[in-house]
């Protein structure tokens, strides 16, 4: 069937009650899915979207939306329980936004995002919005170049601090901290810089591991790659190629009963791969039965409620109303795929 790039999120408040959250044409819809009252109920959050908005989860009773509207400015929706209220948090309007970012950490509210600063260059700043309670403190991260396209960043919030990984350039992916007892995000760390172009993005923490993957081209095909870097007592990285020369898109890590799984798009199917040793070694490539038979897209997921071996922030799964994450857990019903073996000689410089 077809895979649809839609931005879709879901979040767990609580052990039965969901929230599905997605934008059609102009708006912003959400879903209260389970729970004991309203059940399966659709609420128009918000109208006059342009096109990039995020959510996150505060507790049960409180959720976060922010989204840039057709005026230009930031707005940040509050859903406390069934109220809903909006601030606009820009004086004048601003650049279109991309890879809006959300997130919150003890009280305090973190937004990220990109925007363009020279067309014929194709620059970027990535900002940062972060307010305390009292008061808002914006960053300019770093300047960016795009070649062939713009790629994400990935946010990822910790007890002590912000990591954000992203694209220096199509050719490099930096790492940088935001301190919250500093204040202050740090210089850039390189994680890759090799000669060859890349896209797309995914970043877990595991420990005092950092697991990366995305796509880099050889020979004018892509492939699926995989990092794993450690930064005690100078870097120490493990890199694999994951799948096979193809079209391979969105590579998506995800954690799950003690396996790291690489979950990936090509050709409107879903495809992955496991390791059981944390990325030092890597099962077949599995290929799921589902996904050539219905509609599905790259779900963000949320959740407050903590889950024992599972560090899961996207995954692959079957368009609403019966929503199911496919591309990791049981092989039973995945067809395994032959692994091509071929030497890749591109220099990695650290």
């Amino acid at each position: 069937m077809s895979f649809f790039l839609d931005k879709w999120v879901i979040g767990r408040t609580s052990h039965n009650s969901m929230i599905l959250v997605r934008k059609v044409k102009s708006e912003i819809l959400m879903d209260r899915l389970g729970g004991d009252k309203d059940t399966n109920r659709t609420e128009v959050i918000a109208s006059n979207i342009l096109e990039e908005y995020d959510v996150t989860i505060v507790n049960p009773n409180k959720i976060y939306i922010v989204y840039q509207n057709k005026d230009m400015h930031l707005i940040l929706v509050t859903i406390k329980d069934s109220k809903i209220e909006e601030i606009q948090l820009t004086v004048d309007p601003i650049l279109e936004v991309f890879d809006l970012n959300i997130l919150t950490n003890n009280n305090t509210i973190h937004i990220v995002y990109q925007t363009r600063i020279s067309v014929d260059e194709q620059k970027y700043y990535i900002n940062h919005h972060y307010y305390d309670g009292n008061k808002w403190f914006n960053y300019t991260i770093d300047e960016i170049t795009a070649q062939r396209a713009l790629n994400p960043f990935k946010l990822i919030g910790l007890d002590d601090k912000l990591l954000l990984s992203y694209y220096k350039s199509s050719f490099t992916i930096e790492l940088k901290e935001f301190s919250f007892s500093k204040l202050e995000w740090s210089d850039g760390i390189k994680l890759v810089d090799t000669p060859t172009e890349k896209l797309f993005l995914d970043m877990l923490k595991i420990d005092e591991y950092v697991h990366l993957s995305y796509c880099q081209f050889i020979d004018g095909n892509l492939v699926v790659k995989y990092e794993r870097l450690s930064f005690a007592g100078g870097i120490e990285q493990n890199t694999e190629i994951i799948s096979n020369e193809g079209s391979p898109s969105y590579p998506t890590i995800i954690f799950y009963e003690d396996k790291l799984w690489i979950t990936w798009v090509e050709s409107n199917k879903v495809l992955s791969r496991y390791s059981g040793d944390r990325g030092q070694s890597w099962e077949s490539v599995y290929m799921w039965n589902s996904s050539r038979s219905i509609d599905f897209l790259r779900y963000k997921y949320l959740t407050i409620i903590p889950e024992k071996d599972v560090i899961l922030n996207h995954s692959f799964g079957k368009v609403s109303p019966d929503i199911e994450f496919i591309g990791f857990g049981s092989t039973a019903n995945a067809l395994e795929i032959p692994l091509k073996k071929k030497k890749f000689t591109n220099p990695i410089r650290i």
